[in-house]
């Protein structure tokens, strides 16, 4: 195996490395006796495979193969396993696995039907990074984005809920990174919005102070009137009853 591979290799690339084959031969050990009984084999080999036609080009075609990738596969699937508690826990009589076919180049969408009692599912995509999609209604949808292994999501199920939707999506689709766009896009608005929130909570708080502070500053000023305006109607009285006195003194 080692003087075929060597001569093949070295009919391939000799030119470019510049080294004979007696080199090579002799750096892995395999001696001159050596080299004429495996070169006596591989010509009976190549005689009896391929005749008087034969050489290291006809060779080479025969045994090259075709090199896919996965991700071009249609034969490729992926099981999607849904557990579904219903007892306090997730038990493996309760598992329902599908298959999601062609999963780089198609999206997974099924509904699960759910029994009596459902209170959550866990669900386990696979194993590579995706996009999770749940319909718990038509109109709540939740996403979950994940770029580990293995990845697995748990979610709790309204009270009398009977199916549920579930939408995948393959971490190595495009669509995948411009899910992931999109929401890191919507994080960046919703920071936004949350920093214009504290912004105008700040200045609301700032206002409500002040105006407490205005409010106080009013009540110690009314009370200061009250006290003046008690004052001054003493001052009154006594000088009215002061008047009477003497009006009674004179007659």
């Amino acid at each position: 195996i080692m003087y075929r591979s060597l001569l093949y290799w070295n009919a391939a690339s000799a030119t470019k490395i510049g080294k004979q084959l007696d080199a090579w031969m002799e750096d892995f050990h395999i001696s001159k006796e050596e080299q004429k009984v495996f070169e006596a084999m591989e010509q009976h080999f190549q005689k009896y495979v391929y005749g008087d036609n034969r050489g290291f080009g006809i060779i080479a075609d025969k045994y090259r193969k075709t090199v896919y990738s996965i991700r071009d596969v249609d034969a490729v699937m992926i099981p999607v396993s849904v557990y579904v508690n219903v007892n306090e826990c997730f038990e493996e009589d309760e598992k329902v696995t599908y298959k999601w076919l062609n999963p780089y180049k198609t999206d997974f969408r099924q509904i699960v039907p759910l029994p009596h009692g459902a209170k959550s599912v866990r669900i386990d995509p696979g194993e590579e990074p995706c996009v999770v999609t749940i319909a718990t209604s038509l109109s709540t949808k939740q996403e979950y984005f994940f770029e580990e292994y293995d990845p697995s999501v748990i979610v709790n199920l309204p009270e009398g809920f009977r199916e549920l939707e579930i939408t995948l999506c393959n971490y190595h689709d495009n669509r995948y990174l411009e899910k992931v766009q999109n929401m890191q896009g919507q994080i960046r608005d919703l920071t936004l919005i949350h920093q214009k929130d504290e912004e105008l909570i700040g200045q609301l708080e700032e206002n409500n102070r002040r105006q407490h502070e205005k409010i106080n500053e009013l009540r110690q000023q009314k009370e200061v009137l009250q006290v003046q305006m008690a004052e001054q109607q003493q001052i009154i009285d006594n000088t009215l009853k002061n008047r009477v006195k003497r009006i009674f003194v004179k007659k």
